[in-house]
């Protein structure tokens, strides 16, 4: 099975920040490491000068309320979520 390889991203941890490279194998992360040699098949990304983490959320909203429900409130904001 081929996977994908993200070469030398800063990857975001959760207590630290370490220059690695990432397997991606079936949409699951099977390694982490300085270096990973890419298997025959394999897809490489270089990654440097990027963040590589699990995903990021943006957790800035514009909920309107009070006073501008009809533009968007908390529970339309919740269902779109």
């Amino acid at each position: 099975m081929s996977g994908i390889v993200l070469e030398g991203g800063l990857v975001a941890g959760p207590r630290e920040e370490i220059r690695a490279d990432v397997r991606i194998d079936g949409g699951v992360v099977t390694d982490i490491a300085p270096r990973i040699e890419r298997l025959s098949g394999d897809r490489r990304l270089d990654c440097s000068g990027c963040w590589v983490g699990p995903g990021f959320v943006d957790l800035h909203a514009h909920l309107r309320e009070p006073g501008h429900e009809y533009k968007e409130d908390v529970a339309s904001a919740s269902i779109a979520a």
